[in-house]
């Protein structure tokens, strides 16, 4: 037990000997000398600045592209003045917009496409009217969708009224409905169309002649031919010249028949009601295909292909279409009859007459069915025509126009040459139907005619009239010129009749001093007409309503001469806040060389004399004073005085003392010049001016800033006041001396402390001295001597007598236990 005491002893022993400090082991001096205090600093600082950068990489992901579908629609139907734009609430799939797409518009004429615009929106234009727009638009496969959708407009019309009314019926969709057909004409097309009814027949488009439907709803015409319109069919438009579409419209009640079924059928392109006939079906835009199918059915040869006649259709829902006897072998194929030109009649034409004007024949267009490409081509011929009777009122007033049907006689026909050309060649009994217009002008107008309305004279008035009074001397009637639109030649002549007159509102500044003229408008009354005898003339008699247009010339006289009088003088502004102290005087105070007087013509401006003497300003007072300067006014060449004073006043201000304050400049450090360089062994000496120290005789609300402190590496105060003070540095660095000046404000007896400061900074530089080197040296030396002495000669240098007196400790520790153990005992 007693062995574990002492070993505890022990090791306690020890553990305070390895406590030592090892302060005694290193040491750093940085010294600096101050003359007047003998001070020593130490200025270390250490900074670390770490930077950290990072990189990051994306990866794109692949887009898969989604074909369009649905159907593109219009907001609202289409009127001259309407801002259309698309609806995409039907386009699937859903949530497209503006964005995804590209757009073109169109104008659909009777023979080509006019592009007229690529925004999304489209304004309807004068030009528009009676046409359909088209708008195709196309997806952008960067938004990840391919296609194209079309859409067709109602007829634009002139107003918003009969665009809603037929806007129901007239709105087509490209998309929705088979009536409309949209085959882009391209080499692609024109190789690889193929039929969906019949998919085991080919059939290879013309890229020049689109082969005619025969004795059906529909037709196609090429970007070569021009079909005219047949009363069984509505052509809304043609191929444009690049091929780039070609669709018609079909009109549905020209389908109706008995058979209910069967009429739907012909409406979806599975039968016709001839049974020698090509059907064409709906073709819709696949951005995913360059081809467009075209669905034909044919039951004997085409003349530009003979050698492959059509196979019958496997569909059992199709009919057998009836036998159709062969065309002659080498005979014309008729393409149509040229629309007949326009008639105009005059008003009260009879039937009869119209019958007479009637053209007996009509220009037709034909093919021939030889071999010869030249003799294939169209060529021009003509054709007898039977007109239909019809119902007319030669009576009736207004214009009219009628719509003359007829009937072409197929066995009529002769060719550009005159030659006989055989019914046969007509295989489609509609192209005989013809019509013509009969233009009916209105009955010649009988009551008189307004020739033109006299301007009245003009009237001159004095300066100052008022416009009412203007207004009561405009005459109330004008004189006119009509003349009569029967009777003899002497009362066709013209005539004489006045008109009332309503004269619009002018404006007029009657106070203008120089003479103006004065145009005023006005229209007559035409319901007001009288002729010559005071009878009155029908309103009728206006034929041209800008006739009644008129006006009358009013001269106002300048304003006679009159000397000016004074009525009043304009008290000038006042002058307020001069400095204290100013001197008494007109041109220091700022007072006005001339003052604004007001006269019968206008303000002008008059000179005036100031009594400035006769004011109470005292220049000696430290108060603020408030005074009045009179004067007065001298009259302007010419302005008479009119009994009004001639005398004027200015009030002037001037504040009261506010004390002194020293510029900032004025707070300085005298001795050290900016960025200084001094050596170590250089004593640096400054001084502190602070503004306004110099006031020998201050005044109640001066200031001034007194030096408080300075510092370098340490702060210090000023000894005396002499506010200077000189240090040593010897350490070499960048160094920055700092004055510090208290503000103080004089309070009429004493300076008094406001606890504001402000300093004032010298920046200088410090490097060695030449011979510091040996002088460090030899105090290095010394310094080791010293040390030496209380070190024991192992050639460690390290102070060894605390380390004596810690062994000496831990002994007496020791001793005093085993000390009191045996006491114990």
């Amino acid at each position: 037990m007693k062995r574990k005491k002492i070993a505890a002893l022990l090791t306690a022993a020890f553990m305070t000997i390895s406590l030592v400090p090892v302060a005694a082991f290193a040491e750093e001096t940085n010294e600096i000398e101050d003359v007047a205090y003998g001070d020593e600093y130490e200025d270390n600082n250490t900074e670390q600045i770490e930077e950290t950068t990072e990189a990051s990489v994306n990866e794109a992901a692949d887009i898969e592209l989604t074909k369009l579908e649905g159907k593109l629609g219009f907001e609202s139907p289409a009127w001259v003045g309407k801002e259309l734009k698309p609806d995409y609430s039907k386009i699937i799939p859903e949530g497209t917009k503006a964005d995804m797409f590209s757009f073109q518009w169109s104008r659909q004429t009777e023979n080509e496409i006019i592009p007229v615009g690529t925004e999304e929106t489209y304004l309807v234009q004068q030009e528009d009217l009676g046409y359909r727009l088209l708008l195709t638009v196309t997806a952008h496969e960067a938004w990840g969708y391919q296609g194209t959708l079309s859409m067709l407009t109602n007829v634009v019309t002139a107003t918003e009224e009969e665009a809603k009314q037929n806007a129901a019926a007239e709105t087509i969709e490209l998309n929705e409905f088979e009536q409309f057909v949209i085959t882009p004409v391209t080499p692609d097309t024109q190789e690889n169309s193929e039929t969906d009814a019949a998919p085991d027949t080919e059939e290879t488009l013309d890229a020049e002649v689109l082969q005619e439907d025969e004795n059906t709803q529909n037709e196609v015409t090429s970007s070569e031919t021009e079909e005219p319109v047949q009363e069984t069919q509505s052509t809304d438009g043609t191929a444009t010249e690049d091929g780039n579409f070609l669709y018609q419209e079909v009109e549905w009640s020209e389908l109706e028949s008995e058979d209910p079924q069967r009429d739907e059928m012909i409406l979806n392109g599975l039968e016709t009601d001839d049974a020698n006939s090509e059907v064409i079906t709906d073709v819709t835009d696949d951005s995913d295909s360059e081809n467009q199918q075209i669905e034909s059915e044919k039951t004997e040869s085409d003349e530009t292909n003979p050698e492959q006649p059509a196979e019958p259709s496997e569909n059992p829902e199709t009919p057998e279409d009836p036998e159709i006897p062969e065309p002659l072998e080498g005979a014309p194929q008729i393409l149509g009859i040229t629309a007949a030109e326009d008639i105009n009649v005059d008003y009260g034409t009879t039937a009869e007459d119209i019958k007479a004007l009637l053209p007996a024949a009509l220009a037709m267009t034909y093919r021939n069915g030889t071999v010869s490409p030249e003799e294939q081509a169209d060529q021009t011929g003509n054709v007898d025509v039977n007109w239909n009777d019809f119902e007319y009122d030669p009576t009736v007033e207004a214009g009219q126009t009628l719509t003359i049907t007829g009937t072409a006689d197929k066995n009529s026909l002769t060719d550009q040459d005159g030659n006989a050309i055989p019914a046969e060649s007509v295989q489609d009994d509609t192209l005989l139907n013809v019509q013509i217009t009969v233009n009916v002008g209105a009955k010649p107008y009988e009551v008189p005619q307004l020739i033109s309305v006299t301007a009245p004279e003009k009237i001159t008035v004095n300066y100052g009239t008022s416009a009412d009074e203007i207004k009561a001397l405009l005459p109330a009637t004008a004189k006119m010129t009509y003349r009569n639109g029967t009777g003899s030649a002497e009362e066709q002549a013209d005539q004489t009749g006045t008109v009332d007159v309503n004269w619009n509102e002018f404006s007029y500044d009657p106070t203008v001093e120089a003479g103006q003229t004065l145009t005023i408008t006005g229209i007559a009354d035409k319901y007001s007409m009288t002729d010559k005898d005071g009878s009155p003339i029908p309103a009728e008699a206006v034929q041209d309503e800008s006739l009644l247009n008129t006006q009358i010339t009013v001269i106002v006289g300048a304003k006679p001469y009159e000397a000016p009088k004074l009525v009043a003088i304009k008290a000038p502004a006042a002058i307020n806040d001069l400095p204290n102290g100013i001197s008494k005087d007109g041109a220091r105070f700022g007072l006005p060389a001339a003052v604004t007087i007001v006269t019968t013509k206008g303000e002008m401006q008059a000179q005036v004399t100031w009594d400035v003497a006769g004011c109470t300003y005292d220049q000696s007072k430290v108060e603020a004073q408030s005074f009045t300067v009179n004067g007065v006014v001298t009259l302007p060449k010419g302005v008479e005085q009119n009994n009004v004073s001639l005398n004027t006043s200015i009030q002037v201000s001037v504040k009261g003392y506010q004390g002194s304050r020293p510029a900032d400049n004025e707070s300085y450090i005298s001795g050290i010049a900016a960025n200084a360089e001094y050596t170590t062994k250089s004593l640096i000496s400054f001084k502190a001016i602070g503004g306004g120290m110099d006031i020998s005789k201050p005044r109640k609300g001066d200031y001034r800033f007194l030096p408080a402190s300075w510092e370098v590496l340490e702060s210090r105060h000023f000894s005396d006041k002499s506010y200077s003070s000189s240090f040593r540095i010897k350490k070499e660095g960048d160094y920055t001396l700092t004055v510090t000046y208290d503000e103080q404000l004089y309070n009429g007896t004493s300076w008094d402390k406001t606890g504001n400061q402000i300093t004032r900074t010298a920046n200088f530089k410090v490097v060695a001295a030449e011979g510091d080197d040996e002088d460090e040296q030899k105090k290095k030396e010394e310094e080791d001597a010293a040390k030496k002495k209380n070190s024991v000669k192992t050639g460690d240098e390290s102070p060894i007598l605390p380390l004596a007196a810690a062994f000496v400790g831990a002994g007496l520790v020791i001793g005093g236990v085993f000390m009191k153990r045996k006491l114990r005992k």
